[in-house]
């Protein structure tokens, strides 16, 4: 059930599939996320613990695997807005 979720909320959210149905192995980024979010979990309660772990102990790898993280949303993120980007202006032009 686990590889659908992640499977359709990355076709869903980044227009792009992570293929573990296909695959039945988890990807990368969600690893990456499990362990990242096994931090915020922790200390959830001091907020301004975390804080200080991601300025002052970026070798951390909780902290490396938030960042890890962080950076593969970040760039899903600006595909898809790429994507809808030339969409919108094929629509626009008259090319779609």
């Amino acid at each position: 059930m686990s590889f659908f979720a992640f499977d359709m909320m990355g076709d869903f959210v980044f227009n792009q599939s992570y293929g573990m149905m296909e695959s039945s192995l988890w990807h990368q980024a969600v690893l990456k996320q499990k362990a990242a979010v096994a931090l915020v979990g922790t200390f959830q309660f001091t907020v301004w613990l975390i804080r200080i772990g991601l300025v002052f102990a970026p070798f951390s790898p909780m902290v490396k695997d938030w960042q890890a993280m962080i950076t593969h949303c970040d760039n899903r993120m600006n595909e898809r807005l790429k994507v809808n980007h030339l969409r919108s202006i094929s629509f626009v032009q008259g090319n779609d």
